[in-house]
């Protein structure tokens, strides 16, 4: 039978066990981790909780493209104003979302330079970080399009509406 090093690794390091990590899921990441040293069981529990806030984000980014496109196909006042609102509660928790997982993320570099790593680890944990980073911003990248493109909707929709109640209108006064 062969020796659980790992388990004797954490033993001497002072982190055996799960119980130690006084990590909040519900919360963003913990600031009191400061003190200089963070370890590896608490920076991959970071990183997989902030893997989890992305992948809420794009199903919620998914959710905001439905509701735009419902939004937009309304065909009376009240639908349009009752999904119009939904959008906007919508996208401030979207905003929300992001400006904590932004924190996170930001927290997380500082932990990727702590003076105590070996310079594999800290390169380990540059490495996870950047991969974070990029998927965190093609996901800003693709809400702020799925934004932009009902923005530009929005806008054809008025220039319709706008030509039909006044077929003679000019183009100064359609875009006014």
């Amino acid at each position: 039978m062969s020796r659980d090093r790992f388990g004797e690794f954490q033993q001497r390091s002072g982190t055996a066990g799960y119980a130690q990590d006084d990590f909040n899921n519900a919360h963003s990441i913990n600031m009191n981790q400061i003190s200089g040293h963070t370890s590896d069981q608490k920076f991959f529990k970071m990183i997989d909780d902030v893997k989890a806030k992305i992948s809420d984000l794009d199903s919620q980014t998914q959710q905001v493209r439905y509701l735009s496109d419902k939004t937009l196909s309304s065909i009376n006042d009240q639908t349009f104003q009752a999904s119009r609102n939904e959008l906007e509660l919508l996208n401030r928790q979207v905003e929300h979302e992001i400006k904590q997982t932004k924190a996170d993320l930001e927290y997380i570099q500082s932990v990727c330079n702590e003076p105590s790593l070996s310079r594999t680890q800290s390169i380990a944990r540059i490495g996870r970080h950047q991969a974070l980073s990029k998927n965190f911003a093609s996901l800003i990248t693709k809400y702020q399009q799925i934004k932009h493109e009902f923005y530009d909707k929005s806008k054809m929709r008025l220039k319709r509406q706008f030509l039909i109640a006044k077929p003679n209108a000019t183009e100064e006064e359609i875009d006014d």
